[in-house]
């Protein structure tokens, strides 16, 4: 994968992040902030868009809540 050029290989992809209270913090960004490199359309979803919190404290605000999309919206789903 080119770096400096940020090869957009994703570009065009949808792809959803789910999120939970006491998310692991390196299980949810370091997934995220890899395929927004790589041009991917990143939604974080929980259970509701409101914010939650990682096992260490860090916070997150979701985009959109579980009943607001379908699994056919994205490409992928980490």
């Amino acid at each position: 994968m080119e770096l400096e050029g940020k090869d957009m290989e994703l570009e065009g992809k949808h792809v959803a992040v789910l999120v939970e209270d006491n998310y692991a913090d390196l299980e949810l960004w370091y997934p995220t902030l890899r395929l927004q490199e790589t041009g991917a359309e990143v939604r974080i979803v929980g259970l509701e868009a409101r914010r939650y919190t990682s096992e260490h404290g860090l916070p997150i605000q979701a985009d959109i809540g579980v009943a607001q999309v379908r699994a056919d919206d994205f490409d992928a789903i980490v």
